[in-house]
């Protein structure tokens, strides 16, 4: 019987989504185990399966970019933006799970530097979609302390999605509510994907954001996508994911015995810190959080 419960990974990195396998929890195997790989910067689609095949995940599919983009370009939009928008998978991998396999109700969304442990499945009784706020990339507390270059994607921003800015909107709803994207609960039945569709063509269709995109200094400058599920998600957003959910953002040196308690107590690890993920990962494995070897 297809199941009715997903959990669906973006992976890129393939030591991270490693640790992420090999620590699976049993209860894994009440789940669509999905990975979808970008393969613009590179294919991993073998190494994916290979890391499925020799894990405990029994019940997995394993999706590439080239494929959700010629779905995508058919069914919806077919230009430059989208043919070129390497960071497009965090936002296009909910509209092809949803769109191309009826039966999957709920859906785990998760970066590959996430860890899962026994619990996380405690999340998907809820009936409602399940954020984490964390407002570290959303911006200044005032809009107006932005580069000019910042302020006119955000107002391309405010015109993709029909939003009536004001500096009340700006510093009560917008950076309060912003959520990190690296985990989310989304549920089929609060879901409309005829409006999800609508808001990513007209995403792919804005020259200001192409142009944007073309002159990035990194591949996630301008949070593009984090930025797409925020506006998207706006009046549903909410830190139901916070009790479960340790989010590093410390250097591994600041780290102490507290947050290694906070860890075990965690359904859902997820290592945000960027060039000191390796370390966070090792000091995980010498303090018995997760298993593997060191990086």
């Amino acid at each position: 019987m297809a199941k009715e419960k997903a959990v669906l990974v973006l992976a890129n990195n393939m030591k991270f989504f490693k640790l992420m396998v090999d620590n699976l929890p049993d209860s894994i195997d009440d789940f669509t185990f999905i990975v979808v790989n970008e393969t613009r910067i590179g294919d991993k689609t073998s190494e994916i399966k290979m890391i499925l095949e020799n894990s405990k995940c029994k019940d997995y599919k394993v999706f590439t970019s080239d494929l959700i983009n010629q779905k995508f370009k058919a069914e919806v939009i077919d230009n430059e933006f989208v043919e070129e928008y390497g960071m497009s998978m965090n936002i296009l991998s909910l509209w092809f799970v949803f769109r191309y396999n009826k039966n999957i109700k709920k859906i785990l969304l998760l970066d590959d530097d996430v860890i899962l442990r026994e619990g996380f499945e405690d999340l998907f009784k809820m009936n409602h979609h399940l954020f984490k706020y964390n407002r570290l990339s959303a911006g200044p507390s005032e809009f107006s302390n932005q580069s000019s270059n910042a302020i006119a994607v955000y107002e391309e921003w405010f015109k993709v999605f029909d939003i009536e800015f004001s500096d009340d909107w700006w510093s009560n709803v917008y950076i309060k509510k912003y959520a990190n994207s690296g985990q989310r609960l989304i549920v089929r039945k609060s879901f409309d994907l005829e409006r999800y569709e609508r808001q990513l063509k007209r995403f792919f269709e804005s020259e200001v954001f192409l142009e944007f995109w073309r002159n990035r200094r990194t591949h996630c400058s301008w949070f593009f996508d984090e930025r797409f599920e925020t506006f998207f998600f706006l009046d549903e957003l909410n830190d139901d994911l916070n009790k479960s959910t340790y989010l590093i953002l410390t250097r591994p040196e600041k780290m102490n015995d507290g947050c290694i308690k906070k860890m075990k107590r965690s359904s859902i690890i997820h290592n945000a810190t960027n060039s000191h993920k390796d370390k966070v990962y090792n000091l995980m494995i010498e303090k018995g959080v997760i298993v593997g070897d060191k990086l």
